[in-house]
């Protein structure tokens, strides 16, 4: 038997429900078509029993979260027909029971993850979104389409290089260097 270790809030049809210590887990999420527009799961990852996740055909955006692949025995795991936009978790590989993945219609970016168990799916899966490159799609990952795509990127005249104590440590670390040679 599963259970869920801790507090889980789940939104359904205008209702909160929560799923608290030794509750039974649900083992399939099916909101297909509800109009959603938010994420409906407070702490999604918390429900590592759940068998199917359905999300699809509702108004979804920002990121898949990062720590999907916590939720390891998905089988079917349908996001598509939603707003979704930045990178597909490098982690979701590790999903090693998905069987069935749909990302189509999204608003995704950067390089597929294609290893582990996504390397076993075709490019139909990543239809309609237009910024993902790399295999099984044909549009292949370019420097400046990384370095774009990519949420960790920064001008490195506006970043952290910019601080005064970067400056003032390599100002140290020059004086101390030829200091040795003098």
């Amino acid at each position: 038997m599963d259970y869920i270790h801790g507090k889980v809030k789940i939104c359904a049809n205008g209702k909160m429900r929560q799923y608290k210590e030794f509750s039974y887990a649900p083992k399939v999420i099916n909101f297909l078509s509800n109009n959603l527009s938010r994420w409906i799961l407070e702490e999604p990852t918390r429900l590592s029993s759940l068998l199917m996740l359905n999300l699809s055909h509702n108004h979804l955006s920002g990121k898949i979260v990062d720590n999907i692949h916590k939720m390891s025995r998905l089988q079917p795991l349908d996001f598509s027909n939603n707003m979704f936009s930045e990178k597909i978790p490098p982690n979701m590989p590790s999903i090693t029971f998905l069987g069935t993945l749909n990302l189509s219609f999204n608003k995704l970016s950067g390089p597929i993850p294609y290893s582990g168990q996504m390397s076993i799916f075709d490019a139909s899966l990543y239809y309609k979104n237009l910024h993902l490159c790399g295999p099984p799609l044909p549009e292949k990952c370019t420097c400046s389409k990384l370095v774009a795509n990519s949420t960790n990127s920064r001008d490195m005249r506006n970043g952290p290089l910019m601080s005064p104590w970067f400056w003032i440590s390599v100002g140290l670390g020059f004086g101390i260097g030829f200091g040795e040679f003098f």
